[in-house]
């Protein structure tokens, strides 16, 4: 093979990396997304055990928490 074709065999091969490396990110952000709306869902019922864990907190405050927490943790 020429030079030239060996440039474009391996940009063909960075562009295809790259897409599926794309493809991958959308999905784990997608993922992501699903579980901190349903994170959002379970702290905005106000359910009896986080409301009276923090006090009776807002949503929002409860939300802070949480996720304060969960990067404290990790």
């Amino acid at each position: 093979m020429s030079c030239w074709a060996d440039e474009i065999a391996k940009l063909d091969k960075k562009i295809s990396d790259l897409r599926e490396y794309d493809k991958i990110c959308k999905q784990r952000k997608e993922r992501l997304n699903n579980t901190t709306q349903i994170i959002d869902e379970i702290l905005s019922e106000g359910s009896g055990t986080i409301c009276t864990a923090n006090g009776g907190l807002p949503p929002a405050a409860r939300r802070k928490l949480y996720y304060d927490h969960i990067f404290l943790v990790a």
